[in-house]
């Protein structure tokens, strides 16, 4: 599948065991004061499955989601 990439602003900071929201551009009504806006990208693109990955400034995975929807 395609690859989207968003890169965190630098004055940005995750906090362990907390989370942030990234918004797409045409979702940026809903927009809470801790949200952030992907401003290039005008959707997810979400699916049956994806994957989910943070990598850090050095280019290391620090986490990772997988999701896939299995129909029985």
């Amino acid at each position: 599948g395609e690859t989207l990439t968003y890169t965190f602003p630098d004055n940005c900071l995750l906090r362990p065991n907390h989370s942030i929201k990234i918004l797409t551009k045409p979702n940026e009504s809903e927009r809470k004061s801790t949200d952030l806006i992907a401003s290039s990208l005008s959707s997810w693109h979400t699916g049956l499955n994806f994957i989910t990955t943070l990598i850090n400034a050095e280019g290391k995975d620090r986490a990772s989601l997988t999701k896939k929807t299995i129909f029985s």
